[in-house]
């Protein structure tokens, strides 16, 4: 598409549109990719859904209408479509639907804990429901991985069938990115099939000790549900008007590297220093201190990805091939039982700062 037909078809997208929309930025060059990649560490202002990866990778941003409007006159040839027209249409719709499907507070009940949460929960609510999942089971325990900067107490639930029976540790979590409700809702639900005895959960309980923890990033999540839909970052008082570090940026793990930032305002803000938020120290303490973590997965929305370590580096693990094939099978495994495609992919030099990326470097985890 010429730019001045691109630049027509956008403005009449635009001019009906009454709030941010997102929009699929594809770089076709070398120079097109270095302009998103410096937009990406630069402009505080601009909300990247999915980052910049280079020559046609397609990176997805939340912007207004000005915000746009700059980026072309910048780059005229930029590949830009529109992804989401009026995304405060979605989250007030999602606001409706949460009112007319969401029970106002989770009552434990006979045969209750074996029901699926159902439509997004409050944190509240999702405590609640983990202590109605431990009552009603024989080999489940509440674990506390540690406290927000808020004072929320971060609880887990561990999973063993036999504790005398030493075994590798599987730890899964969520919630780290506060606006990706369905993440919590993922972690919750894999813990609901391992105890409520879904097909194949036998073996699993047989094979590995496992932790859940639906939350980690509390005070993120629930100002999403109090304050702004769409925040991301923990809500530390950055002490210049703005709020929040991005605790994915905030492990000890080449700390301020590529795909971080170091003002306050962005999206991507990696914090003060490394581990500077409770809700990601408090995480990696309790790993360590278990000892036996063999598999890590922290769990986000948006892209269909299946990320593997290293994220702050092009060089890879040194069992590269192990891990890459087990992602593999993995995402065969998805495409065969539900036709959704997901893409193996390493950060390659974009991410800095990244937790699972501390827990193969500095811990060990295979």
């Amino acid at each position: 598409m010429k730019a001045g037909a691109l630049l027509l078809a956008l403005r009449v997208v635009l001019a009906s549109a009454g709030s941010d929309q997102v929009f699929r930025v594809t770089p076709r060059t070398t120079k097109q990719a270095a302009f998103l990649t410096k937009l990406y560490h630069e402009r505080a202002d601009l909300d990247f859904w999915k980052e910049p990866r280079g020559v046609n990778e397609t990176a997805m941003l939340q912007m207004t209408k000005s915000q746009l409007s700059e980026m072309l006159l910048r780059d005229p040839e930029l590949d830009v479509t529109v992804a989401i027209p009026d995304l405060q249409a979605l989250i007030d719709a999602q606001a409706v639907d949460r009112s007319l499907l969401h029970t106002p507070v989770y009552t434990p009940a006979k045969d209750r804990h074996f029901e699926c949460i159902g439509s997004y929960r409050e944190w509240e609510e999702t405590n609640a429901w983990l202590d109605d999942i431990v009552a009603n089971s024989d080999v489940a325990r509440i674990v506390t991985i540690g406290t927000t900067l808020g004072g929320h107490v971060i609880r887990g639930v561990e999973v063993d069938a036999d504790p005398n029976i030493s075994k590798p540790h599987y730890y899964i979590d969520g919630g780290l990115h506060a606006r990706e409700w369905i993440s919590p809702a993922v972690v919750s639900n894999l813990l609901l099939n391992l105890v409520k005895g879904t097909t194949g959960a036998e073996e699993l309980l047989g094979l590995f000790k496992w932790t859940f923890v639906p939350v980690v990033n509390i005070d993120g999540y629930r100002y999403t549900w109090s304050g702004s839909r769409m925040w991301r970052k923990t809500r530390r008082d950055n002490g210049d008007g703005s709020f929040g570090v991005d605790p994915n940026r905030n492990s000890d793990i080449a700390f301020g590297g590529p795909g971080s930032s170091s003002n306050p305002s962005s999206q991507i803000y990696h914090g003060p220093a490394p581990f500077s938020e409770p809700c990601v120290k408090g995480s990696m303490e309790y790993m360590k201190a278990q000892g036996d973590i063999k598999v890590y997965w922290n769990i986000h929305s948006f892209g269909q990805d299946l990320f593997i370590p290293y994220g702050y580096t092009r060089t890879p693990p040194t069992n590269n091939a192990q891990i890459t094939a087990a992602a593999n099978a993995m995402a065969q495994a998805i495409r065969d039982t539900t036709g959704a495609v997901y893409r193996v992919w390493r950060g390659n030099g974009l991410i800095s700062g990244d937790l699972s990326d501390y827990m193969k470097s500095k811990l060990g985890v295979p």
